[in-house]
């Protein structure tokens, strides 16, 4: 029995020895990724890059998702707290349910915009210099 306890901690902490590796190496990888991507003038795409990879804002995005599509689930969780969601945007006044919605699409959106743009010049660039 005490031989059966003991295995079960020595896995636990097997699999948190190898997660705490994996993220290691995950952070190591990104530092010499950025690292390459400082180092590297012949393509115009370091910034955009890096903002690629230092996504900082996920829990933003995720609760401006919540919040845009709050109707939608509440829909799915019972259709008359739906109807209830629905109602108190509904009587929120004007602008400020435009500004929520506006917040919220501007947090998918504007965020991505320079780095969808930093992509397009980089390999329009690239491709310039290829011909």
């Amino acid at each position: 029995m005490i031989s059966l306890i003991f295995e079960g901690i020595k896995t636990i902490f097997g699999w948190v020895k190898e997660k705490s590796q994996a993220k290691h190496e995950r952070n190591m990888a990104q530092i010499r990724n950025e690292a390459r991507l400082l180092e590297e003038k012949e393509t115009n795409n370091s910034k955009w890059a890096m903002a690629q990879l230092n996504d900082k804002d996920k829990l933003l995005r995720i609760s401006a998702f919540i919040l845009f599509s709050s109707s939608f689930w509440a829909h799915l969780i019972s259709p008359s707290f739906g109807r209830l969601v629905q109602e108190s945007w509904s009587s929120m006044p004007h602008w400020q349910a435009e500004v929520l919605a506006g917040m919220s699409l501007s947090v998918f959106g504007l965020k991505k915009i320079p780095q969808i743009i930093g992509a397009t010049v980089g390999i329009i660039k690239e491709a310039i210099q290829k011909k």
